[in-house]
């Protein structure tokens, strides 16, 4: 219990753009990889289910289910080749330092995402349903909303992104 809230604290930490999180992709313990993947699948999931619950519930839990699934094979690819460009350019990052950049960057749009998931459940419950006369105009309310919701939180994890690196670049 005593280290998961300190995996929260380091979250906390990320989400405000700490330098000291470049010390934790030294470390050799696979415990935050953990925490952080952990998190993310755990976040997506959730918000996953917010963003189908509007639909029907059961599409809700359809889209819960295919969230984490989508964004473990974006985040396994992209650390891939992340990994590969970062060594054509010189830096020296391993595979598993590469995956941890990733998922700290996710772990922070997904801190993001979970932070507005209630205005999400609130547009669900509150928009015309899906089923009556509405629904033209409440489709057009849920999706603009996410389209918003997740592409500021897209933007705002690969700042945290930008500057971490900026300073691991800066270290070697």
């Amino acid at each position: 219990m005593n280290r998961t809230m300190d995996y929260f604290k380091r979250l906390k930490k990320l989400c405000q753009g700490s330098a000291e999180a470049v010390d934790w992709l030294e470390e050799d313990k696979r415990a935050w990889s953990l925490f952080c993947l952990a998190w993310v699948l755990g976040g997506f999931f959730i918000y996953g289910f917010t963003i189908g619950l509007w639909r029907a519930p059961l599409q809700g839990l359809w889209a819960a289910i295919k969230a984490p699934v989508l964004i473990a094979a974006t985040l396994s690819g992209t650390a891939a080749a992340n990994w590969m460009l970062a060594s054509l350019l010189g830096a020296r990052f391993s595979f598993r330092q590469s995956l941890v950049i990733q998922l700290m960057g996710y772990a922070v749009m997904v801190t993001i995402l979970l932070s507005l998931a209630p205005i999400g459940l609130f547009l669900a419950w509150a928009a015309p349903s899906a089923t009556g006369s509405g629904k033209m105009l409440g489709h057009a309310i849920i999706t603009i909303f996410q389209v918003i919701v997740i592409a500021g939180a897209g933007i705002a994890s690969h700042v945290r992104l930008f500057h971490l690196l900026s300073h691991v670049w800066r270290d070697k």
